[in-house]
């Protein structure tokens, strides 16, 4: 253990110094290629290695090419290289070594979603380039959960993976601390924007969701009498800081759904130290949310909610509400059948705003720039490209890991995996909703969290059901 611990330093060193001075002698897309060959090599030696590699790239790749710019914007394609390299190394060995593919409980929703997917790009004939991409934006890290599931995790090695997911959530806080002390009026997206974490300009609200969802299971860890009551109040106090310090109104609203769900779980188990606990901890929540509030450098956004109502119905302000009932006016009015939509990658999803979606400006009239702020819920996006059908496949894939938390909490496993089927039990809610007000469900950082969680569940059963190649 100790060697590998000296190897794995002295190749950081190395790594460092190659990067150091491949920064300063070679163009900045040769050290994107440097550094993702190095990546891929220990990917190749170590399964482990190519999935630290996927998270990380996928957690940092915005700051080094939107906030330091010290990257080229090809380089946010990092994440699909190392995903479709570590895809093909498991299909060669699976192919070699005659071994069998792990079912999970989320093929046959999955594979509604396909055939969704297939149907809409046909129907409406949409360029190749929109259909693949538009694909890309809602499933590329559901690819990343099959692989994961696939590969031979020791229990450690899971165990480890949740850890350094969490413990990097963590350290945003301090982070977003440092970024609001530093504040100054050239940040490019205003006072509200101003702590953002390791994530990119204009990520709050993203990373504002990120610690609502790890404050939630923060708590199913606490209620499976995993953390102690101290523990339990120093991590919830900081992910509480850490949402009011983003200013994520959303994710502010969204903690309670969360929290609900994970309590009404145990209220079935265990009622009276529930109720014992959750009575005597609701005057400490008072407390710490009325000190967070004190840090928050816009405390009434957070109070408005009649103007929040408003602006989401308004034309003048961002209008989301509003748009969604013409998507759904235009989709019935104008779409060759509103069961399958406009066709993948044709409207407002992340892939459809990046190709100019061609539908939403053919549909709504919009101007290029007023794109992607009105339309950037999740929810508008699959109902305008996949139709009523692709919407409900889709929410089908998430009732499945409800589904699949649920009976994993009621199963006879270790405490440290039911508590975070609990923490699932209580997030999952906070995914669905959530996709109807903003982009969650296609954000890189919520997706990449919230699949690789649902993987080390999956992965913790008795024994996998498998069938053949």
């Amino acid at each position: 253990m100790k060697k590998k611990i000296i190897i794995g330093i002295v190749l950081s060193a190395i790594g460092a110094v190659i990067f150091y001075i491949a920064q300063m002698f070679l163009p900045s897309l040769w050290v994107v290629v440097v550094v993702l060959i190095s990546l891929i090599l220990l990917g190749i030696k170590d399964d482990l290695y190519f999935i630290y590699a996927i998270i990380i790239t996928v957690f940092l790749q915005y700051w080094f090419t939107r906030t330091l710019e010290l990257f080229p914007k090809p380089a946010v394609w990092i994440d699909e290289i190392l995903l479709i390299t570590l895809m093909l190394k498991i299909i060669i060995i699976k192919i070699v070594q005659h071994t069998k593919w792990y079912r999970t409980s989320l093929d046959y929703s999955v594979l509604f979603l396909l055939i969704i997917w297939l149907s809409s790009w046909i129907v409406n004939r949409s360029p190749v380039l929109n259909s693949v991409l538009g694909l890309r934006s809602f499933a590329q890290f559901i690819l990343f959960f099959y692989l994961l599931v696939q590969l031979n995790i020791t229990e450690q090695q899971k165990r480890k993976i949740f850890k350094f997911v969490y413990i990097f959530i963590l350290i945003q806080i301090p982070i977003c601390i440092y970024q609001l002390a530093s504040w100054n009026s050239k940040l490019p997206y205003g006072f509200d924007d101003a702590a953002f974490g390791l994530f990119s300009f204009g990520a709050s609200n993203v990373l504002g969701f990120i610690f609502s969802s790890a404050a939630v299971f923060t708590f199913g860890f606490f209620q499976s009498e995993y953390l102690s009551i101290s523990t339990f109040i120093l991590l919830f106090t900081l992910f509480c800081i850490g949402i009011v310090l983003t200013s994520a109104n959303f994710a502010l609203f969204l903690l309670p759904l969360g929290l609900g769900f994970v309590l009404f779980k145990k209220l079935k188990t265990n009622l009276n130290k529930t109720l014992i606990y959750t009575l005597s901890l609701m005057p400490l929540f008072l407390i710490i949310f009325l000190f967070a509030f004190q840090l928050s450098p816009d405390v009434s956004l957070i109070f408005k909610f009649d103007n929040r109502i408003q602006d989401q119905f308004s034309e003048r302000g961002t209008g989301r509400f509003l748009f969604s009932f013409l998507t759904i006016e235009k989709l019935q009015n104008e779409s060759i059948t509103p069961l399958l939509g406009f066709g993948p990658g044709m409207y407002s999803s992340t892939a459809g705003l990046s190709l100019g979606a061609p539908k939403l400006n053919e549909v709504l009239g919009f101007r290029e720039k007023d794109i992607g702020q009105e339309l950037d819920m999740d929810a508008t996006a699959v109902l305008g490209e996949l139709g009523y059908l692709g919407l409900l496949s889709y929410l089908l894939i998430f009732i499945s890991v409800f589904i699949m938390a649920f009976k994993k909490i009621k199963e006879p496993i270790d405490k440290f995996w039911k508590s975070l089927a609990l923490g699932l039990f209580g997030v999952t809610p906070m995914i669905i909703l959530g996709g109807f007000f903003y982009p969650v469900w296609q954000t890189p950082f919520i997706a990449i969290i919230f699949w690789t969680i649902v993987a080390l569940l999956e992965l913790q059963v008795t024994e996998k059901s498998k069938i053949s190649n």
